[in-house]
């Protein structure tokens, strides 16, 4: 699954982050539907600033819909986030 999110201040940024990284991303490698998470911050084009891929052997839109409904979730986000897309693929291919 790849989530794509911005930051609406740029004086915010490193708290931001710093809650992406210890808030958000943490909580759903926490949950039983997701086992790791990387983060790609955008080097030029017009997409959101940072991209994240998380894993899961559900395939993304079934993990997606169980991590939100999840209990034990952490629902509240960063105020400074925007513009989050949620896309969810399925394994296609080794290369």
């Amino acid at each position: 699954m790849v989530g794509m999110t911005n930051c609406t201040d740029p004086d915010d940024e490193d708290d931001f982050n710093d809650w992406y990284n210890r808030v958000h991303a943490a909580d759903v490698i926490r949950s039983p539907y997701f086992w790791n998470a990387q983060r790609y911050r955008k080097l030029e084009g017009d997409l959101t600033r940072y991209a994240a891929l998380y894993e899961t052997s559900l395939g993304g839109s079934e993990a997606f819909k169980s991590y939100m409904t999840w209990p034990e979730r952490v629902s509240e986000m960063h105020p400074r986030i925007t513009n989050v897309h949620v896309w969810s693929f399925d394994f296609f291919a080794a290369l």
